[in-house]
């Protein structure tokens, strides 16, 4: 366990947060045209990423119709020695024509092991 909360802004996570849980949908209504994810982390010597040195933030992977993926952002916390940040946050923009999907992914690291979390945004149907 290295995540103590994980939200979607007002959404519903599915299945509910748990955080022995790593996969995640939440379904946006129509018109939605951004939405924050945060994730926190359970352990202060925890570190984003695959470890204090390899440290990629989130990533987030959006699929176009046609089958098209793009990855449309990844955050560090910066250089080394700087010092991590328990809450991450990621703005996912939702108003692009034909998304079908998005997916955020946090990798968290502790003791040698790397745990990642994956949160699905789909439309409403």
């Amino acid at each position: 366990m290295t995540l103590s909360g994980l939200t979607v802004g007002s959404l519903e996570l599915e299945p509910a947060y748990d955080p022995y849980v790593t996969q995640y949908t939440a379904h946006y209504p129509s018109g939605t045209s951004s939405v924050d994810v945060t994730a926190e982390k359970a352990d202060d010597f925890a570190a984003w990423g695959n470890s204090h040195d390899d440290p990629d933030l989130v990533s987030v992977t959006q699929q176009i119709d046609g089958g098209i993926s793009m990855d449309v952002v990844s955050k560090s916390p910066g250089e080394s020695g700087y010092e991590e940040p328990d809450t991450a946050t990621i703005s996912v923009n939702l108003a692009q024509s034909g998304l079908t999907s998005s997916t955020v992914e946090f990798k968290v690291s502790f003791e040698g092991k790397v745990n990642t979390y994956l949160v699905n945004l789909l439309p409403a149907t």
